[in-house]
Parts: C-alpha cells; sequence; structure tokens
C-alpha cells in the first residue's frame, strides 16, 4: 500500500492514535513527510473486557456480530453501543470534512471506523457495518466537496482494495467471520 500512495497527492494525514493505525500511518505514508494528526473520535469500537467477552460464542457472537449493529442496545462484544460509536465517529468525520485546511486527505483507521464512516458517506448508518468488508490494510477512496451553503457531497470511489488481492478471488469470509475462525483455532490448540 505505501508504493501505491507514494505517487497519490496527500496534504494532511489523520490517524485514531491507536498503536496499530500511527505505525500503519507512518509506514503507508512514509514518501510524504507529512506530520500525521490524531483524532480521538475515530478510535475503533471498544469490545468489553475480558472476562466480559470470553464467553462468546465465535459463530453466532463474533462472526455475524456486525449484522447486528442496527439494534439499538447491540454492543460490540459487551462493551460500546454500536450507535454511540456511530455518533462518535460520525461527528468526528463531519469535523474533519467541514475543516477546509486540506485538499487530500487520508485518514487511517480500523474496520469498524472504517465501516462507520462509509455508513455516514452512505446514508447506510448502522446497516453499513454487516455490509461493507473492510479487509486489513484496505483502502477506501471517497471524494467531498462542501457547497458556498454547507451541503457535503459525498461520493464513493472505492471500497475495501487492498494491494495483495484487490480483487479479492481469494477472500470468501468477512473479517468478523475471519476474526471468529481464529478464536476457534486458538480454541483448538
Amino acid at each position: 500500500m505505501g508504493e501505491a500512495f507514494s505517487g497519490v497527492a496527500v496534504d494532511r494525514a489523520i490517524c485514531s492514535g491507536l498503536k496499530r493505525t500511527r505505525q500503519t500511518a507512518e509506514t503507508v505514508l512514509a514518501s510524504h513527510a507529512l506530520p500525521i494528526g490524531v483524532d480521538p473520535g475515530l478510535e475503533e469500537i471498544r469490545p468489553g473486557r475480558f472476562e466480559e467477552t470470553a464467553g462468546y460464542d465465535p459463530l453466532s457472537d463474533v462472526a455475524f456480530l456486525h449484522w447486528r449493529a442496527s439494534n439499538p442496545e447491540a454492543r460490540f462484544l459487551g462493551g460500546e453501543r454500536y450507535s454511540e460509536f456511530y455518533s462518535r465517529v460520525s461527528e468526528a468525520i463531519g469535523s474533519i470534512v467541514m475543516d477546509h485546511d486540506w485538499h487530500n486527505l487520508a485518514i487511517v483507521a480500523h474496520g469498524g471506523t472504517n465501516a462507520a464512516i462509509l455508513g455516514w458517506v452512505t446514508g447506510l448508518g448502522l446497516e453499513a457495518f454487516g455490509m461493507f468488508d473492510q479487509e486489513t490494510c484496505c483502502l477506501n477512496i471517497i471524494d467531498f466537496d462542501t457547497t458556498p451553503d454547507g451541503v457535503i457531497r459525498k461520493t464513493v470511489r472505492a471500497v475495501n482494495v487492498t494491494s495483495i488481492d484487490p480483487l479479492k478471488s481469494d477472500r470468501h469470509a468477512g473479517d468478523m467471520e475471519l476474526l471468529a475462525k481464529s478464536i476457534i483455532s486458538l480454541a483448538d490448540v
């Protein structure tokens, strides 16, 4: 992804501040010599404490968890409510878009945050969590434009593009399904 980004004009970069997003931003944007800003509103959805999540069934509670995001009481593995997370990310991305100090922005965030942004952009809201798979180190391209009276126009150009498998020819499960499979594999050890 760093090679793909080397020729892309980027004049501002933001991450959530979480270690992996900062490391990814520094790696992918290394050729740009940009400071990486932090917006805590873009932090990933928070699971419950380990003691609270340890009893979850990998198949019924993890693999298809995002499909239940639109339920008002749905929580991510006993932690943050999807509705509260979506509001937090929507507020952050709305503020970022209305800040006109950039032309080409790179946001480096985790998959849940990306799904929330895509929900905001498309108007799908919480339904987006089950609909938009977000592979590790994937790229979403979204154009924003604001009219003089403050209306935000949003255009999705690409979703879930990866440098390793851009056509998803080897991907037959979503991120949460793969996480569930990993949990099951670890339990079998």
